[in-house]
């Protein structure tokens, strides 16, 4: 009998011993669960409550390996708009780098597209496979295949008579015509110059592709299909920009017969004098053409 006691007394400890163990290791669990739970909410908002709230619970795609189902080498451009200001000069400066570019090639590879010349002896004809590489950083591919390709052999002739790229002035008038996400189009005027150049209004597309505006378009449109009508403001910040408009000044604005005979009636003509000359001149608000003024010869 007292053998049995024995044996009963230890079955308890043992099973006493036994739930101690059990309740204390489910209380750690149970902890651990709470902790490992926190945690977890933790890692897919950020680990802050604040960027709990701000994204709602949701994953942050900035920090997800996640893909919103475009390759990243091909995603769309980001979206581009753009003011006047900010049309005028990117135009301006695609024409004036394309400019550049192309006067650049035809001195590195001695380019000419006049033949049997004694002048160029050692030149060659003008090789688009070579351009076109470079015109595409200021063009779109398909722009520089249709015109820039076009206009590759008139820009050789070597003849200041020949504006194979527009030549606008943009400091002088710039209108933005559209602008949408990734495109614009500005439209500006080109002043006739010394050389007889310009006497057009030129309207420009631009797109933005593959990381960087381009053009895309352009259409020059003469003054006789679309008058320029400038005024003499416009025409004085035209010789400021030359750094010669401070020895002019503007008298008045007469009628006169126009010098184009395809133009029919009276034009604006701007009277100006020059200091400098001590001469007087005209300009046809129509066209941007030098005349002499009547009435003042």
């Amino acid at each position: 009998m007292k053998k049995w006691r024995i044996y009963l007394s230890a079955a308890i400890v043992v099973t006493t011993l036994g739930l101690g163990y059990y309740i204390i290791s489910s209380n750690e669990n149970t902890a651990i669960g709470e902790e490992s739970h926190e945690s977890v909410k933790q890692n897919i908002s950020g680990s802050t409550k604040e960027e709990l709230e701000q994204t709602d619970g949701a994953i942050n795609e900035q920090n997800s390996d996640l893909q919103d189902g475009t390759d990243g080498d091909n995603s769309e451009e980001p979206v581009k708009m753009v003011d006047k200001e900010q049309a005028a000069k990117i135009t301006n400066d695609l024409l004036t780098g394309l400019t550049e570019t192309f006067k650049q090639l035809g001195i590195d590879y001695k380019w000419t597209s006049i033949k049997d010349s004694e002048y160029f002896k050692d030149h060659t004809e003008p090789d688009y496979a070579i351009a076109k590489p470079y015109f595409l950083k200021y063009a779109t591919e398909e722009f520089s295949d249709e015109t820039l390709q076009d206009i590759l052999m008139d820009f050789y002739c070597h003849c200041d008579t020949k504006q194979s790229i527009p030549n606008l002035d943009f400091n002088v008038r710039s209108e933005l015509i559209e602008s949408k996400e990734n495109q614009f189009v500005i439209k500006s005027i080109s002043i006739i110059n010394d050389l007889g150049n310009g006497g057009y209004t030129g309207y420009i597309t631009v797109k933005y592709s593959n990381g960087s505006w381009k053009i895309d378009n352009w259409e020059r449109v003469s003054y006789r299909d679309e008058p320029i009508n400038i005024t003499s403001q416009e025409y004085i910040k035209y010789l400021n920009s030359g750094d010669f408009g401070y020895h002019y000044k503007f008298i008045e604005t007469i009628q006169m017969p126009s010098s184009d005979p395809s133009v029919k009636g009276n034009v604006d003509v701007h009277v100006f004098y020059s200091e400098r000359e001590d001469l007087y001149y005209g300009i046809e608000a129509n066209s941007t053409k030098l005349v002499r003024p009547r009435g003042y010869e």
